[in-house]
């Protein structure tokens, strides 16, 4: 259960922000454009993404990368204990966001 709110940030971005019954923290960002449009380093170094084997149906995120790509399928996703940046692709996913402030995006067609 969450409790939040949702935006319309244009007309292909929605976010959507809350909390969970647990007290955690999530948001959630649906785009229709590339992620990399919003994950830029300000020194020009390239994004560091941390991409999955298609088919993967168990993924485990790793620290040290800028976000991660599940890719499409069923899922079940377990985030770190930090704040990660999650690229969520299409099916079913379980997703345990972990200890930190997560950021979760949803890939739309």
């Amino acid at each position: 259960m969450w409790t939040g709110q949702t935006a319309s940030l244009g007309s292909s971005v929605t976010s959507l922000a809350g909390q969970l019954s647990d007290g955690a923290a999530f948001s959630v960002l649906s785009a229709a454009t590339d992620v990399t449009d919003f994950i830029v380093h300000l020194d020009g170094t390239p994004v560091n993404v941390q991409n999955f084997a298609p088919g993967s149906t168990t993924i485990t995120l790793s620290t040290g990368y800028d976000y991660a790509d599940t890719g499409d399928g069923n899922q079940t996703v377990t985030a770190t204990s930090v704040k990660d940046i999650v690229l969520i692709g299409s099916g079913n996913k379980n997703v345990d966001a972990g200890d930190g402030d997560d950021v979760l995006m949803v890939k739309i067609d």
